[in-house]
């Protein structure tokens, strides 16, 4: 019936035939005969230094110093039985019951009831804030009481269960109806000094909108998410925090180029009910190139480098189901300062598109589908001489194997295909065109077996996958397998990632040396990314 862990982190249980507490090693159980009103227990409210407060069907009492106190005794009726119990400001406890809420401060006892501040006296949840304001639930809603003044918010037809403050900002309730979140309005100062606090931003879920189950029996606070028990399933409301994300990594370290790198930086913006937005900066630098003349004199120097500027937005469109968008800016300075003008850099824009389907077919299996670099080609000196981007589509899964609080096991698999299609005597195809050109129906294939062609268009598929493993949401461990049968890449990937407060760190490492996976396919790797590592950070806000 009821169930709390004290400040001494001691676990208390209560049934209909008494009290049970379990200290790390033994279990007790505590009846009438040690000093309870009842062995019905209704709510248990851990309070300072290891107390506990005990609701009964015939009245309350409090644990402290190894024994039973009496604080509210009664008989066997309606208003003997302690629906709930909060502690206040330090000599004071409130205790509700079905005609309203009884409070004891210090030795004095007062009551709240309608007639002086509750929205009803059938009381069913109890909440002492941060702020020092008593959050009264019951029938049809919630009052607000801060020792001077009341507030009320009517549910009509609902009944509040619970309440848990989420932070001294947000504050959750939950109803046979649903959960409601409560977050406090802003307050604003005029021109006088005075301060006027904004009306407060509600928001509820129910079984329409992403809630298993109506009926919220329990809330807690773990972290930064919300659990929400109803009758049907155990929620996990996990709030979005803004991050800022960056990686680095040396490109093709076995040729030696310490000049040749790559550097991301991402900032993610959640605003939970209306999408994700987010700002990306991917930067290549490719080193000081030296310019000559015909006879090898040097001529000048110019720095290479390419960067594509990205604005993202996600949305949720269903509990399982969301799209995201993509669009970006790419400069590309690959000779600047070559010939006239602005020979030598090409510039261009494209747009990514994305689907998300979470418990795709089966439970815990997620699909998704991107389609990227959507845009027109580039080039650096003639408008004649255009070079498609590599449109991409990317189609990855992962299935998630162990979900528990200690151990996570997610199985990941996806495909990338480039399209493009580029001719001697002409532009390239766009990307839309090229689906059919190059993919679909590619006339200048190299043969006319439709057996064949089909083989060469899956050795043109890249093949990603891998296993992740999280201990205890902290250590991740992770390997997996890259198949690039054009490009004769066949890398192994092994990767750490670690998260400490607000921080991840992740380590990653290729593993492909010359001639890796040599009889297995092909001649084996090509050994250009060998020994090629990233390391990233996040950092939450």
């Amino acid at each position: 019936t009821a169930i709390t862990v004290d400040s001494i982190e001691r676990v208390w249980v209560g049934t209909p035939h008494g009290l049970w507490r379990y200290d790390g090693s033994v279990w007790n159980l505590f009846s009438v005969a040690d000093g309870l009103p009842s062995n019905s227990i209704t709510t248990l409210t851990a309070g300072p230094q290891g107390s506990l407060a005990i609701g009964t069907d015939m009245g309350a009492c409090m644990f402290s110093d190894a024994k039973f106190a009496a604080l509210l005794p009664g008989t066997n009726d309606s208003a003997s039985r302690i629906t709930a119990i909060a502690f206040g400001k330090p000599g004071t406890i409130y205790m509700g019951t079905a005609n309203g809420v009884m409070v004891k401060k210090d030795s004095a006892w007062s009551a709240f009831d309608t007639a002086n501040g509750l929205l009803s006296n059938q009381v069913s949840a109890l909440m002492f804030d941060s702020h020092n304001k008593l959050w009264i639930g019951g029938n049809n809603g919630i009052s607000i009481y801060d020792e001077l003044s009341w507030k009320r918010y009517k549910f009509p037809g609902s009944v509040v269960n619970n309440i848990a403050e989420y932070n001294p900002n947000t504050v959750w309730i939950g109803t046979d109806k649903g959960a409601i979140s409560f977050t406090h309005g802003k307050i604003q100062t005029d021109k006088t000094g005075k301060r006027t606090e904004m009306a407060p931003e509600w928001k509820a879920f129910h079984s329409k909108n992403g809630l298993k189950g109506d009926n919220v029996l329990g809330l807690a606070v773990h972290g930064n998410d919300i659990w929400v028990v109803t009758d049907v399933a155990v929620n996990q409301y996990d709030y979005a925090e803004k991050q800022v994300l960056t990686f680095w990594e040396p490109l093709l370290p076995s040729f030696n180029l310490p000049e040749l790198w790559h550097v991301y930086f991402a900032f993610v913006w959640p605003t939970n009910e209306w999408g994700t937005i987010g700002l990306t900066v991917n930067y290549i630098n490719f080193g000081t190139n030296t310019w000559t003349d015909e006879l090898g004199r040097e001529i000048g120097k110019a720095r290479s480098w390419e960067g594509v500027f990205g604005l993202s937005y996600g949305l949720s469109l269903m509990q399982d189901f969301s799209v995201g968008i993509n669009l970006k800016y790419a400069h590309s300075a690959l000779a600047p300062g070559y010939g006239s003008g602005d020979e030598g850099v090409g510039r261009t824009f494209a747009v990514d598109a994305a689907l998300l389907k979470r418990n795709f077919i089966t439970k815990d299996l997620d699909v998704g589908v991107n389609f990227q670099n959507m845009g027109p080609s580039i080039f650096y000196i003639s408008e004649n001489e255009k070079d498609p981007i590599p449109f991409t589509i990317k189609l990855g899964s992962a299935y998630h194997a162990i979900k528990t609080p200690i151990h996570q096991l997610t199985f990941l698999l996806d495909f990338n295909r480039e399209i493009v299609k580029n001719y001697l005597n002409k532009d390239p195809d766009p990307f839309w065109k090229a689906i059919w050109t190059d993919l679909i129906h590619d006339t200048t294939a190299l043969t006319d077996s439709t057996q064949s062609r089909l083989v060469n268009e899956l050795e043109e598929v890249n093949i990603n996958a891998g296993v992740e493993y999280w201990y205890a949401n902290f250590l991740a461990l992770r390997v997996g397998h890259l198949f690039d049968y054009v490009g004769k890449r066949f890398e192994l990937t092994l990767g750490l990632g670690l998260k400490y407060g607000n921080m991840n760190f992740d380590w990653s490492f290729i593993h492909s040396p010359e001639g890796f996976m040599k009889g297995i396919v092909k001649e084996g790797s090509n050994g250009s990314r060998n020994g090629q590592y990233r390391l990233s950070l996040i950092f939450k806000l």
